[in-house]
């Protein structure tokens, strides 16, 4: 969404098989990585492309556990810079994006397109990655997938903080935990997906 507001062109990938797809056909000038992926650490990602030759693009690693030990081994592998999500601060954003961009060439000066006040939910966006949500999780609940089960609940965490849904953000913590800790965690994963489910239902028609 912030990408998409600074005028930027983007593709998305939602693991690492399918970024490895897309780097070996496009060059962008910045790769953002979320440190947690469905089949794997993002942190291979990045230590991949350090290792890639002559072409190395600016490196964002993105990611939620800001507290533990993502942002040292991202840094550590080769990352230009670490985000914490959520991302709420678009002018802080567009800094970071164009100075990568701008990082082998003299320095201009640059004017974020500051939007005033708060960001607004992109409802669009939201509902895209709700239905992401939906689908995997449901699926991943089937076949006891529980790699997959910790990375969408992280993602399902992240949107809801995004959005300001205190009671999916919880439910997807309290799920979080559980996986984590080893608990019995497909009731709480039951009650996430039914909270997604009943969003996409209650979404307007975009």
């Amino acid at each position: 969404m912030m990408s998409q507001r600074s005028g930027s062109r983007l593709r998305r990938a939602d693991s690492l098989r399918v970024a490895r797809r897309h780097l070996a056909i496009y060059r962008p000038d910045v790769v953002m990585i979320d440190l947690g992926l469905p089949d794997g650490s993002g942190v291979d990602l990045i230590r991949e492309l350090r290792m890639a030759g002559a072409w190395v693009p600016g490196i964002v690693a993105v990611s939620g556990d800001d507290g533990g030990s993502a942002r040292s081994e991202a840094m550590e592998e080769g990352a230009s810079c670490f985000l914490a999500k959520p991302l709420v601060d678009l002018a802080s954003f567009q800094q970071v994006i164009r100075a990568l961009v701008d990082r082998d060439s003299p320095p201009k000066p640059f004017v974020p397109q500051i939007v005033t006040g708060p960001m607004r939910l992109d409802m669009r966006a939201f509902v895209d990655d709700l239905g992401h949500v939906g689908g995997q999780l449901n699926r991943a609940l089937q076949g006891n997938d529980r790699q997959k089960l910790r990375y969408l609940a992280q993602f399902t965490r992240s949107i809801a903080q995004t959005a300001q849904d205190h009671e999916l953000m919880e439910s997807a913590s309290a799920f979080m935990a559980r996986l984590r800790g080893g608990q019995a965690w497909h009731t709480a994963g039951a009650r996430v997906l039914v909270q997604v489910k009943d969003r996409l239902t209650d979404a307007p028609a975009i």
